[in-house]
């Protein structure tokens, strides 16, 4: 397991940090650690269930393309694979279960909705509009489970839920750019392919206005219940990563800049989970 999420475990603890601050969020700390590290566990094990499966549907492009990854190079077999998604999987939706089956079917959402992402006739990474949509429902089913764990439905939740679920859609749409030769050779109807990469950039840029209008509204609605380090800390971060994509504009949407703007990207959704967390305890603590 180890070797297989080597090269996706930023991806799957990004997921699991969105939980875990949605949690934080809309339970100012007041919540059981068994039942925290219990949803946290489930999602964990159901989200690297997901991503083997994925690298197990893209085998074959991956033995042109990627060699040298476990699978294509035989380092790990594919029953283990497979033994893997099963495990993982089974294990995940039982914790999830245990704390309530709500929990367990938004675990069993979220794998399905991941899933979707490569399963054959569905492959919804080979068009722009399958794969944004799956990947905001992925950011968002994954946190929103916060409220299936606690049985509590808010308004704070969805917000988070959806501030989370567009940081995953951002992503996806940098890595549109950085792929976007190799996809326009294998014919991948990706946004940058199907409107160009500046119109793309475009795209970009509306959605991250999106994310700062959400982070606006998490402080609004949780002050004073969050400490103003949530606003000083998100907000530096996006604004960061803004300029980051004005620079990528300003290069010629060099590959490097790209890439560089997708770590600044992850940074943005890990600082925002983060400073809810700290923001939280602060308010507690003060």
């Amino acid at each position: 397991m180890l070797v297989l999420i080597k090269s996706r475990y930023v991806a799957i603890f990004l997921y699991t940090s969105g939980l875990a601050g949605n949690l934080i969020a809309i339970t100012d700390f007041k919540i059981s650690p068994i039942i925290f590290f219990m949803a946290l566990g489930s999602s964990f094990l159901a989200t690297i269930s997901a991503y083997i499966l994925s690298d197990l549907m893209d085998l074959k492009e991956d033995r042109l393309n990627s060699p040298n990854r476990p699978l294509p190079s035989g380092k790990v077999p594919v029953t283990d694979a497979k033994a893997l998604i099963l495990l993982s999987l089974i294990i995940g939706l039982a914790i999830a279960a245990a704390i309530n089956y709500f929990a367990a079917i938004f675990v069993f959402i979220a794998f399905i909705l991941s899933s979707m992402y490569s399963f054959p006739f569905i492959r919804a990474k080979d068009r722009y509009y399958s794969k944004s949509l799956i990947s905001w429902m992925g950011g968002f089913v994954g946190t929103f489970m916060a409220s299936a764990v606690i049985l509590k439905l808010s308004l704070l939740s969805l917000i988070i839920s959806s501030l989370n679920g567009f940081l995953i859609m951002l992503l996806v749409m940098i890595g549109d750019v950085i792929d976007y030769e190799g996809d326009n050779k294998a014919g991948v109807k990706s946004l940058a392919v199907t409107f160009g990469v500046d119109r793309a950039i475009l795209t970009i840029e509306i959605t991250l206005g999106i994310v700062i209008a959400l982070v606006g509204a998490i402080f609004y609605i949780s002050y004073p219940g969050i400490n103003p380090v949530f606003l000083v800390i998100s907000s530096a971060i996006v604004m960061l990563v803004y300029k980051q994509i004005l620079s990528l504009k300003n290069s010629g949407f060099k590959m490097e800049m790209a890439k560089l703007v997708k770590q600044s990207l992850r940074a943005l959704y890990f600082s925002v989970q983060a400073s809810i967390i700290v923001g939280f305890l602060l308010a507690l603590v003060l």
